[in-house]
């Protein structure tokens, strides 16, 4: 594999650097092997209140390369004594193609940090209790669905709960569980989380049988809330009136409550040098 440095010119050094509302993005390395480049990427807090280990640029970063390929960022390390988080950027040029000699320009304008994870059983529903004559709704602005199992209907033609502030409750902040029912003898569990576009507040319910056996909804569907910004999510299982004391519902979510903005471009050149 072959390392790349960068031009040592004034100019070259600046672009390398970015500090936006007090927090210093920097291009440490890249390293080069053919079709496929490597660059890690630090960004440090000098406040030292916002940037943790689970600091996530989400899709706010922008990766412009003069060539056709495929590119990804993650966070790969995170050093607590200087509040920084290193991130790995991985691009492949399409065609098999030598990216040397390339430029190549990051970019992010906000990042998530602060994040929470709550994976635990949700007390506040009684599955014995459940309605099975809820009120529904069809008319919804779909966002996606995933199916399997035996559903067969097409998801604009299933109904769903329709959101009630009555019962509703938040197991962790950014997430409502907004409603629970039986239509058409399965199961529904409504979730409804919080401005996705900023906090990507995401996660799923599922059940948990006699034996301690996980069952997963059969089919899910996501829509949008008015604005749009928040999402509904409702969960499907092939699950009875009849079978239902036999589970206990848990949750699995993944919210942040910590945005932070600003304005960080790094550009440099990939010129190797023996």
């Amino acid at each position: 594999m072959r390392r790349y440095w960068y031009s040592d010119s004034i100019s070259d050094i600046a672009a390398r650097f970015q500090i936006s509302s007090n927090n210093v993005m920097e291009v440490i390395s890249a390293y080069i092997n053919g079709d496929k480049a490597e660059i890690y990427i630090s960004m440090q807090d000098m406040t030292g209140e916002r940037i943790d280990e689970t600091t996530d640029l989400f899709d706010n970063y922008s990766i412009n390369r003069p060539f056709s390929s495929s590119a990804t960022c993650e966070r790969i390390s995170y050093d607590e004594e200087t509040n920084t988080a290193t991130f790995l950027i991985s691009i492949t040029q399409w065609g098999q193609k030598e990216i040397g000699g390339k430029k190549i320009t990051f970019t992010v304008d906000k990042f998530l940090s602060n994040k929470q994870e709550y994976h635990d059983k949700i007390p506040q529903i009684d599955l014995n209790t459940v309605n099975l004559s809820p009120q529904t709704q069809s008319d919804v602005n779909m966002r996606g669905w995933s199916f399997s199992g035996d559903i067969s209907e097409k998801p604009e033609y299933i109904h769903y709960l329709t959101a009630t502030s009555e019962g509703s409750f938040s197991p962790v902040d950014g997430v409502t569980v907004t409603g629970v029912g039986f239509i058409a003898g399965k199961l529904h569990i409504q979730t409804y989380y919080e401005n996705i576009l900023e906090t990507d507040n995401h996660g799923y319910v599922y059940l948990v049988n006699a034996d301690g056996d996980e069952i997963r909804s059969e089919a899910s569907v996501a829509f949008w809330d008015s604005e749009p910004s928040g999402s509904y999510e409702e969960y499907i299982f092939d699950v009875s009136p009849n079978e239902i004391n036999n589970y206990e519902l848990y949750g699995h979510f993944l919210t942040c409550n910590f945005l932070t903005n600003g304005d960080w471009q790094v550009s440099f050149p990939l010129e190797y040098k023996e």
